[in-house]
């Protein structure tokens, strides 16, 4: 069977490569471009780090042909994903319903960050630079600051796949006026550590001025239990933690603080993190935190871009609640 998936997939290679190179060369003679950027912007930051970067060791992504990964890297982020969901499909990590889904929902939010200016100085590491075997030799991050005085600090840990730009376009439409970092930590943001926080803080605070002020923990997918490590460990410095389509793992919730400030939201349909399971975590930590709060959507895994305003809605209510 997966000598056959192989050849399906090897077999579009040739008509994937004629179709995306029309996309990139209509993309980039769209007269919506411009070369000045206006002050609010996403930048794209390497730096030299002194922790253990992760080496990805993941058999889902084992199958892919070496000459598609190379492809993949070089194109952009957008027509990528979009080519990712039919690998993922073929391997059974998406439901056929959330494929559908995904590939609508890619187009229109990756068409809106083509044309958005903010989004202009925003190059990224290739969209597989954490494939198994590859040695990330630099720290990477995305910065986002206002044209203003910044209203709130946002630290986000990304989930499964990478630091992708989608994660950008929802934060930056839900908090306009706030400063965002996105660390970017191989394939999952579940083994991030606080010290490769703390050397994007500094690199933020050096190169841009920035000034992180008792920053909010957002953490999605499988950058959750990375979140719920890291906001216990550092509990003084974080306003709250918001756990996206996540859930800590259960050995962690014997460590969570009974003070801390943390917000569950989760999809009612949710195979990734089946809400039966969720309830039964949630269900200890109400019995020993008094500022939890826990929200269900009638969705699946990917709300936050399937059902923005509602998600952020229910976000912006918890941070804004007075204690």
């Amino acid at each position: 069977m997966m000598a056959r998936m192989k050849t399906r997939i090897t077999s579009f290679f040739p008509l994937l490569k004629v179709a995306v190179l029309f996309l990139v060369i209509f993309t980039l003679s769209d007269p919506s471009f411009s070369s000045e950027f206006p002050p609010n912007i996403v930048t794209s930051n390497w730096f030299e780090s002194q922790v253990k970067l992760p080496v990805v060791e993941n058999p889902i992504l084992d199958f892919i042909p070496t000459d598609l990964i190379s492809f993949l890297e070089n194109i952009p982020e957008g027509i990528a994903l979009n080519q990712s969901v039919d690998i993922f499909l073929s391997n059974s990590f998406l439901t056929a319903s959330e494929g559908v889904i995904l590939k609508a929902i890619f187009s229109r939010v990756y068409e809106e960050i083509n044309k958005d200016p903010s989004f202009y100085q925003s190059n990224p590491p290739p969209i597989f630079n954490f494939l198994p075997g590859k040695i990330s030799k630099k720290g990477h991050y995305y910065f986002y600051s206002p044209k203003a005085e910044p209203e709130e600090s946002i630290i986000f840990l990304h989930g499964f796949g990478g630091n992708l730009k989608f994660y950008i376009w929802a934060m930056k439409k839900a908090f306009p006026d706030s400063l965002i970092l996105f660390p970017s930590w191989g394939l999952s943001g579940e083994s991030i550590n606080s010290e490769y926080l703390n050397e994007i803080i500094q690199d933020a605070s050096k190169k841009f001025g920035a000034k992180i002020k008792r920053p909010w923990l957002f953490a999605i997918s499988g950058g959750g239990p990375g979140g719920f490590r890291i906001y216990n460990s550092n509990l003084g410095f974080f306003k709250g933690l918001i756990s996206i389509a996540s859930s800590p793992r259960k050995d962690q919730v014997s460590m969570i603080a009974s003070d801390s400030k943390i917000l569950m939201i989760n999809g009612f349909n949710d195979h990734h993190y089946p809400i039966e399971k969720v309830r039964v975590i949630t269900k200890e930590i109400i019995e020993k935190v008094r500022d939890f709060s826990v929200a269900e959507i009638n969705s699946d895994h990917f709300f936050i871009l399937t059902m923005h305003k509602e998600t952020f809605t229910l976000i912006k209510a918890f941070m804004n609640k007075k204690r």
